[in-house]
């Protein structure tokens, strides 16, 4: 590992690799895991920055970031999360859905 992330961050100077080593908590992409008494759990993470709007589908964007809510379903549908990360997100799908745009 010592040698594969200064490789890593000289070959790519625009993206900053780190290594994150023993924590019982860690969000990599759109994925929080957590590790309790021998078992994981998974959660969707969102950064404090994140907005969690939506774009109309009339407006002049290209058509990927229109349909990014499919995403939010996709999520839901494939991560494993408890009964209470699946509601809570299922209760953020909704509000999506129901704010204008």
């Amino acid at each position: 590992m010592s040698e594969l992330l200064p490789f890593l961050n000289s070959r790519y100077p625009s993206i900053k690799f780190i290594v994150e080593i023993g924590r019982q908590h860690i969000n990599i992409l759109d994925l929080s895991i957590s590790l309790n008494d021998d078992n994981h759990k998974s959660n969707i993470f969102r950064k404090e920055t994140a907005t969690d709007t939506l774009i109309d589908g009339s407006s002049f964007s290209p058509l990927p970031h229109k349909l990014i809510a499919l995403n939010y379903i996709h999520r839901l549908v494939y991560i494993a999360l408890d009964q209470c990360a699946f509601n809570n997100e299922i209760n953020t799908i909704k509000s999506l859905a129901a704010s204008p745009f």
